[in-house]
Formats: structure tokens, sequence, C-alpha cells
């Protein structure tokens, strides 16, 4: 608002995030903290479950967008592939709303010529060389290879003639050429094709092992520390070596490089290759004394789905009603910041209830003016504090005229001690020792 003082707040998000999904749903460590909490009062930065898919589906996520002309945002979106009825169909949530409709992909797979059964892994990746539309699907039945190259239809229509890579597949630009490269993991063993090495034709031109004491791990790619390099891990699950047992371990395996944002040059760390070719090749090593990474998300059960996921567009306070979005020291929703805004909130204090608690009765009063979850003598001081600094004949909103702090005491009255109220709510003393706390919210590390 011009003349005044305000406060912006942007969020970067340049890498990915740990998910997990189990029967049809989908969970995200949006912020991610590696911990689950998607009640977080600030709303950008909370954790999101998503509906995706059938029990029987694979799910995996991609920067997808719909139109092969299309312009991709960089974000990764969910997708999910599995047979339904007769036919094996790509469900994929272009848009990213958590939703599958109409605006979004749904395509049935057509039999593929020569392969007698196409029930295998689904990845995504940019196989047909144009970086602006973002990904396209693939799909691995035991060492072959089937990908939507050529028409950016989410419809397989190319097999590469590669037969030597067992496993589960991965795709990322792993040697940091700009060109996505294949992987695939099993028996404690990564297969890499690798572009600078080759063609990307499903031939494993690399391989290194990696694995534990189990037979349920996963391979997992993405760019995990933000340098641009795709990275590799494994998700495992079945140790007990560390409290909660039953949560899952990622294995991260970084290449440390300088962080780049999207659209920017390659970092400069280390690929795969690097680390291949280093004395005594891949080995995993945690910080301090590495790059690599630890950590515990999602359960036992729930099968590994990272991705950069982009955050809700919203406003960082809770979407609970209490806070004005549009001018939040507008407690009254007149337009205007007034003395009345403050007193609204003394008012309700003085009636000795902080909590905000929505019911089909809730009265229009925006009184949470610092988005912290409840009503406390912080918010009437914002307003004072603003009335204190504007004169009057201030515009605010473009309408209308700011008052001065001393209407907040004279709307009170003389005898009802306003100065005494204000010296009182701060102390955390009112109405016979009521403590009205103050919230010091979450701690946001994006």
């Amino acid at each position: 608002q011009a003349g005044g003082n305000f406060v912006a707040r942007f969020t970067i998000d340049t890498r990915v995030e740990l998910g997990t999904y189990a029967s049809g749903s989908v969970y995200v460590d949006t912020n991610g903290n590696y911990s689950f909490d998607p009640t977080n009062t600030d709303a950008t930065n909370r954790d999101i479950t998503y509906l995706m898919g059938f029990t029987s589906d694979n799910i995996f996520a991609g920067n997808f967008v719909k139109a092969q002309a299309g312009i991709a945002d960089g974000f990764d979106k969910l997708a999910a592939y599995g047979k339904v009825g007769t036919n094996y169909r790509w469900i994929i949530d272009v848009n990213n709303d958590g939703i599958v409709n109409a605006l979004d992909v749904n395509v049935i797979q057509p039999l593929f010529a020569g392969v007698t059964n196409i029930g295998g892994t689904p990845v995504a990746g940019n196989f047909d060389g144009n970086a602006a539309n973002g990904d396209e699907v693939a799909l691995k039945v035991g060492t072959t290879w089937l990908l939507d190259k050529v028409g950016h239809n989410f419809v397989l229509e190319t097999k590469l003639p590669g037969t030597n890579m067992i496993g589960l597949p991965i795709v990322g630009d792993f040697d940091n050429d700009g060109i996505d490269d294949l992987g695939s993991w099993a028996d404690d063993k990564f297969y890499l094709n690798l572009s600078t090495l080759g063609p990307i034709d499903g031939t494993a031109d690399k391989t290194f092992t990696f694995g534990f004491a189990s037979v349920r791990e996963r391979p997992v790619a993405g760019d995990f520390d933000g340098d641009g390099i795709t990275d590799l891990g494994l998700w495992v699950p079945d140790r007990a070596g560390v409290a909660p047992a039953e949560s899952a371990e990622w294995y991260l395996l970084l290449s440390g490089g300088t962080a780049v944002g999207r659209g920017g040059i390659a970092g400069q760390g280390q690929t795969i290759l690097d680390r291949l070719n280093a004395p005594g090749g891949v080995v995993f090593t945690p910080a301090p004394f590495g790059n690599d990474r630890f950590a515990q998300f999602g359960d036992e059960y729930g099968l590994p789905i990272p991705g950069n996921f982009d955050p809700p567009i919203t406003s960082a306070q809770p979407t609970d009603g209490f806070t004005n979005t549009q001018l939040n020291l507008d407690v009254n929703n007149d337009g205007l910041v007034t003395a009345f805004d403050a007193l609204a909130i003394i008012n309700r204090l003085n009636l000795g209830n902080t909590a905000l608690t929505n019911t089909p009765f809730t009265p229009k009063l925006f009184v949470d003016v610092n988005s912290d979850g409840i009503v406390s003598a912080f918010d009437a001081l914002a307003i004072i504090n603003w009335l204190n600094t504007n004169p009057v004949g201030d515009a605010v909103s473009g309408a209308g005229e700011a008052v001065n702090t001393d209407s907040v005491f004279a709307e009170l009255g003389d005898d009802a001690g306003a100065e005494d109220i204000m010296l009182a709510l701060l102390a955390g003393d009112v109405n016979g020792g009521r403590k009205v706390q103050r919230s010091t919210g979450p701690k946001v590390g994006r």
C-alpha cells in the first residue's frame, strides 16, 4: 500500500521432498523437515496428504504438462499407472491441485507390439528432448524399457533395445550433461545407462554395489541437495536400530554441489560418475564427514515417492478465518485501520476467551492480527503501533483515513482505564490472573 509499511513473504522451493504412498494415499513432506506435520499453523509450510489412484496402482511423480507445446512449471506432479477393468491406464494430476479430472490426463495404454505384459513399473523423464514441455512417461517391464518418446501424449510407442538392466527403474540426469539417464536397482546393485558414456538405449554402462541386509529396499532419485544434479539413494524399511522403529529410512548419495535456482547453470558437485571414478568408489559418507544424508520419513509399509512438489499458493496465516487476508490490521473489515479495530480485540480479551474456534456462528471479526492462532494483547498492540506511526489523513487500502491512537483510549472512555488495560494485557495479568499466551509459531526452514 502506497505511503505505508508492508510485510512481504516468498517461499523458495528448489529441493526434492520425501513422500510415501500406501493404499491410494500419498503423504508428502512438503516443508522438507523429515517430519509429517499437516497441521502446521503456517498453511504454506504444512505437509500435504493427497488421494491418487487405487491400492493396485504404482504411484510416481514427474514434471508434467498436458499439451505437447505446453510449458512445464518445473514442479513435480503425482501420477499413477495400473490396471482398471481390462485396461492399463495413466492418470496424471498435471495442475498439481490434488485431484484428477477433465483438466488432467487420463489415458488408456494400448497393448505394445511384441510385449506380452505391460504391467510394469512406471517412471518419468524428459525423453522427447524438449525440456520446455517437461517429462514424459516410461515403463520398465522386466529388462525392457518402453518410452513415450515422440508424441508427448502419455502413450508408450518406443522400445529400447537394451536388455541387461534388471530391477526397479529410476530416471535422472546422473552425469550432469543435461540429458536424462536411465537407472535400475536389484540385489544391492545399481545399473546406470549414462548418456556421457553412450546412447540411452536401456543398456547399463556402469554398475556399483549399494544395499543392505534386507530384501525390500527401493531405489530413489532426485535433486535432494538442490545443485542441479540428480542424486541416488535407497529407501530402506525393516530397520530397528533407532526409534521409531516402524519408520522407513532413507540413505541418499548426494552430489554436494553449489545450489542453483531453477533455470540456472548446472551445479559443480560430484556426479555419481565422479564418485565411481574416485578412490574407494561409492561409499555412503554422511555429514559432517561427507555430503550424504540419512533421513527417517514415512512408515515401513508406505512406498517411497520423492519429488519437488509445489507448495500451495496461499497466505501465511492458518485458513481458519480469523485473520483478514486483505489487510491483517483491519479487524472489523470496514476497509480502514482505526481505533475500533484495536477496541474489538481489547473487548474480546476482556471477555476472558483467547481460544479461536470456528463454529457455524463464528462472528466475522478478524481478531488474530499476527496469525499466531490465538487472540492476545500483541494483536491489539500491532494496530496501536501502526496508528501511532500513521497520523490522521493517511489512506489505508486506497480509501478512508487512519485514526490517531488517542482514539483507542477515547473509545474506551476515561473511566475504563485504557492505559492500565493495555499494560495489564501485555503483562499477562487480566481478569483475576488469566494469562494471555503468546505463540511463537512454527519455525520456517525453507
